[in-house]
């Protein structure tokens, strides 16, 4: 299973009215000199910048104050992160972030914390970002089931939250195994 670390510093552009980026900082160079963006199956990957600038066409047409925010999958297996905001000169602010990954052994999962079979794949799908129906469907049980380790799996790692649970998950010693 993988899962996602915190996210690298963000990067930040300002898009004019003509869609050429006015302002930029240093990390979000950073991210658009960095690896590919996988845009859709049987396709070539897109550049970063190709991305931001599909993200600036869909903003195009708002008003201003609205807000866009979407994930996309990098070439190298991370994850590129886009917030999008429409001024009201008609100006674009985007912010950018990417994540790496980690791999979690859901048999680290159940030696660290006491996790059965079933629990410890669980607890691996959704501190890697699944979703609990994601996750139902990825196993092939109902969602009550996948409920009902969730309720499991907070118990026996003493926190009220699968949010909680992830965090410990994607910060203890399982992600680094």
């Amino acid at each position: 299973m993988e899962a996602t670390k915190e996210p690298a510093a963000c990067g930040l552009l300002l898009f004019g009215g003509d869609g050429e980026i006015v302002e930029m900082n240093e990390a979000a160079r950073a991210i658009l000199d960095g690896p590919g963006v996988v845009w859709a199956e049987g396709h070539e990957p897109a550049t970063p910048l190709e991305v931001l600038a599909s993200v600036y066409a869909r903003m195009g047409d708002k008003l201003w104050g609205v807000r866009l925010y979407d994930t996309f999958e990098l070439v190298d297996g991370g994850h590129l992160d886009v917030g999008a905001r429409k001024l009201a000169n008609g100006h674009v602010l985007v912010a950018i972030s990417t994540r790496t990954r980690c791999v979690i052994c859901p048999d680290a999962l159940r030696g660290l914390y006491g996790l059965s079979k079933a629990q410890a794949r669980v607890a691996a799908l959704l501190a890697g970002g699944a979703g609990t129906k994601e996750a139902a469907v990825e196993i092939g049980v109902e969602w009550d089931t996948v409920r009902a380790h969730c309720k499991s799996i907070c118990k026996r790692m003493g926190v009220t939250t699968v949010r909680e649970a992830c965090r410990i998950i994607l910060t203890g010693p399982a992600c680094a195994l």
